[in-house]
């Protein structure tokens, strides 16, 4: 297929994201691609998250987002005026329902503002993307033209470089018989369940001594908590056994999962789980990539999972099977299985 009389314009929130990164590269690989983001920041003025999150509001209502969210020189826009060749297609990420997401962010005030935002422009588009069969469901009742549905998996190339008790002993912990890792970026206790899961490990620590709760994260770019102040949170919870990595580079994640008996997924107990589970979750699907029993609390069932009841004893019980071997290991599943489906969505409507 010739790459170049098509041209894409793809519409996120954020494309440096993992799932964005490589939903992009994947489109690039056929057709002429535009990447399109709310205004964030104006020339050299940078504004308020609670303003940039109106702003990005605004766009999508008034369709504004066309314009480059650095005001660079040249708007992709603009090419098909003087390249009328091209078919220009709009295409938007839906990777979740921001209007229920943004209470936990304290911008509630913007909640109805945002939802009257994803109708109006999810009817307008050409296609919309989403990681699951709610989140499908919900954008076909938007009136949605077109849907396809790809999950946040990982590539293939997800795979450890080290052999994980070489990992372990290069990292000192081979004197731990158990090891849990939570892999939380940001957003710990609004979304990711952080109080839930300290709660729970003080009745697994209690139970296995010698057991490890490794947190992979937070990333730099958390607003919530950096490395130190996530420690002391900890310790002053009464956490023993814990290790905080800090923000890890995505290559070396592999590693880290890799020495788990169990993986964690709890989520806060009062948010939404209508729309949530494996498919759009990356981290459980990274973790499901080296086989690794999963623990997951607050999402919709399944299979890749073992799902507990929102609460820190029924969790820590999960974790607790996990260790003996009880919780079956989960069906790996990759990036590359969604590239054949995403070009012929597209091809589907040009």
């Amino acid at each position: 297929m010739g790459k170049k009389k098509n041209l894409i314009y793809f519409y996120t929130h954020n494309r440096l994201l993992t799932r964005n990164v490589k939903i992009i590269n994947t489109l690039k690989e056929f057709f002429n691609v535009c990447v399109r983001e709310p205004i964030v920041k104006v020339g050299m003025i940078n504004f308020s998250p609670k303003v940039m999150v109106g702003l990005a509001t605004l766009n999508l209502i008034f369709n504004l987002s066309h314009i480059e969210n650095s005001l660079n020189f040249i708007d992709g826009r603009i090419l098909p005026i003087f390249s009328p060749q091209f078919n220009k297609i709009d295409i938007i990420d839906y990777p979740t329902p921001v209007h229920e997401e943004l209470p936990y962010m304290r911008m509630g005030y913007l909640s109805k503002f945002s939802l009257i935002a994803e109708r109006t422009i999810i009817s307008k588009s050409k296609l919309i993307i989403v990681p699951n069969e709610p989140l499908k469901r919900l954008v076909l009742s938007y009136g949605a033209q077109n849907v396809i549905k790809i999950p946040n998996y990982p590539p293939k190339s997800f795979k450890p470089t080290v052999d994980a008790e070489e990992f372990k002993e290069k990292l000192g912990l081979t004197g731990y018989d158990k090891i849990a890792i939570f892999v939380g970026r940001w957003r710990l206790r609004e979304i990711y369940g952080l109080d839930l899961l300290i709660e729970s490990w003080k009745y697994v620590e209690s139970e296995v001594p010698d057991s490890l709760l490794i947190i992979v994260g937070p990333s730099k770019r958390a607003k919530d908590f950096t490395k130190n102040k996530l420690e002391r949170y900890l310790e002053k919870r009464g956490i023993s056994n814990y290790i905080v990595t800090g923000e890890v580079n995505y290559k070396e994640l592999p590693n880290w999962i890799n020495i788990a008996d169990v993986c964690l997924a709890p989520r806060t107990s009062t948010f939404p789980k209508s729309w949530y589970n494996d498919e759009d979750s990356t981290k459980i699907s990274e973790y499901a990539a080296l086989r690794k029993p999963i623990v997951a609390t607050n999402y919709l069932p399944s299979k890749r999972y073992y799902l507990t009841q929102p609460n820190p004893k029924a969790f820590a019980n999960g974790i607790l099977k996990a260790f003996m071997g009880l919780i079956p290991k989960p069906e790996p599943k990759f990036w590359e299985e969604n590239i054949p489906k995403l070009i012929r969505s597209i091809l589907d409507i040009i």
